[in-house]
């Protein structure tokens, strides 16, 4: 008779468990996020203080089994890769600090399980490590912040903070990738308009449409708005994608028309319409823009000439 075999636990989910510990762990926990940003799972929860400041308890994984954990105090609630260093008195939307710089380790990072009982209690360990030092770590911040608005900060310092604290108060979650990925979400734009375009005049003015675009041939006016209709509902979705900041999306605005170059290029050999080499260049200017966006956002998000507002999850203060 054979054995069964033993059942192997699943790996946890990192961002999943940290949801859980933030909440339970941390007193008075308001909201809780998660995150990947390319190089790092992060989990964040916030508590409101005094003076409408927000403090931020921050959990991030990186690769190799590891993570560790931050603070960050903010007027308002933003995402944490905007905040910069406390000492950046410039830095307009908060301030982070690691906790081996809060407990004088230095760059320290911790052990991450991949089963989930054992990185509950490693992700319990650390968080209640953050709030031993939360106290005393947004009590200076809010000393620094409230001097700097009350003109202990001297010229363009106080009027820094000032713009800070407004900035605070109506900045979205989502700024900080929007700070990171603006090259590629102008790329994405120029697709979803030349899609949007190009579907409503196929739907309109199928024929004219066509000879604007250099076809030679006739399709009739059934398949032209049918092909229109598909084109202003994939523009809708890249409005809704750049909208909603999915930026784990964003490579299909590069990949996807890619690939249908080759098709557009087969098609012209097939038919010898212009048409297809017109649509074919305008979808080539797409996708080289979008293509260098997103190598260019990328290259900034690992940390190559990062300015303050820039600053990755896992790059952490000096």
């Amino acid at each position: 008779m054979a054995h069964p075999q033993p059942i192997t636990p699943k790996p946890a989910t990192f961002k999943v468990v940290a949801r859980e510990v933030l909440r339970d762990r941390v007193p008075g926990s308001d909201r809780t996020r998660t995150d990947w940003t390319g190089k790092s799972n992060v989990a964040w929860t916030t508590v409101r203080l005094e003076g409408g400041y927000v403090g931020y308890f921050i959990v991030q994984r990186a690769h190799g089994a590891r993570m560790t954990g931050e603070l960050a105090f903010a007027r308002g609630v933003h995402v944490p890769g905007q905040f910069g260093p406390v000492q950046q008195r410039k830095e307009p939307f908060g301030a982070r600090e690691r906790i081996g710089k809060l407990t004088g380790q230095g760059d320290v990072w911790f052990p991450c399980s991949e089963q989930a009982a054992t990185l509950k209690t490693e992700l319990g360990e650390l968080v209640d490590l953050l709030v031993r030092h939360s106290d005393a770590y947004f009590r200076r911040c809010r000393e620094q912040a409230e001097r700097a608005l009350q003109g202990g900060a001297h010229g363009d310092d106080a009027h820094a903070a000032e713009a800070g604290a407004r900035a605070g108060r109506h900045a979205s979650p989502g700024a900080a990738h929007a700070t990171h990925t603006w090259r590629t979400r102008v790329s994405l734009g120029f697709v979803a308009m030349y899609l949007g375009v190009t579907g409503l005049g196929l739907l309109v003015a199928p024929q004219a449409a066509l000879r604007l675009m250099g076809s030679t041939a006739d399709y009739g006016a059934t398949m032209p708005r049918w092909v229109g209709m598909f084109s202003v509902a994939l523009a809708a979705v890249i409005v809704q994608v750049l909208r909603h900041r999915l930026t784990v999306l964003y490579p299909l605005g590069f990949f996807m028309p890619g690939a249908m170059l080759f098709g557009f290029a087969a098609l012209f050999v097939q038919s010898g319409d212009a048409l297809f080499l017109v649509v074919a260049g305008v979808v080539s200017v797409g996708v080289a823009i979008t293509g260098a966006s997103l190598w260019l956002d990328r290259w900034r998000a690992a940390g190559h000439a990062p300015t303050p507002r820039e600053a990755p999850y896992d790059h952490g203060p000096a």
